[in-house]
């Protein structure tokens, strides 16, 4: 079912290894021994991009996970606050619990304007 010239340039060109009998064994290409490892397929297959600076400061070792994975959602945009429900289609009353004089709930209201965030 292969075409005659990609088999002949897999003959000249891969050199598939053989065992004892001169019968074909599988081959991994991807390792020097050519045994099959997630690990390598894994590296193969997947998209690595460049390394981001600002998830190098919020993936810090040491960091408990909670408050890493924190700030990746607020990076992300990802915390369910008010204005971002009302993207999501949801509509409801808009007001912030963490105040005494509450405003609208939004992200930079909650995180860095409110009495709460502010309070040392």
């Amino acid at each position: 079912m292969v075409p005659e010239d990609i088999v002949n340039h897999i003959i000249s060109k891969v050199k598939a290894p053989a065992d004892e009998n001169g019968k074909d064994r599988p081959w991994w290409m991807q390792e020097a021994k050519g045994n099959f490892i997630v690990r390598s397929a894994w590296q193969y297959t997947r998209h690595k991009e460049q390394p981001n600076k600002i998830m190098k400061d919020v993936w810090v070792k040491g960091l408990p996970f909670k408050m890493a994975f924190l700030m990746w959602r607020l990076w992300k945009f990802k915390i369910p606050v008010d204005d971002r429900i009302r993207r999501w289609g949801y509509e409801g009353p808009s007001r912030c619990w963490c105040c005494p004089n509450p405003r609208q709930e939004t992200m930079a209201h909650v995180f860095l304007q409110s009495e709460t965030a502010n309070r040392t």
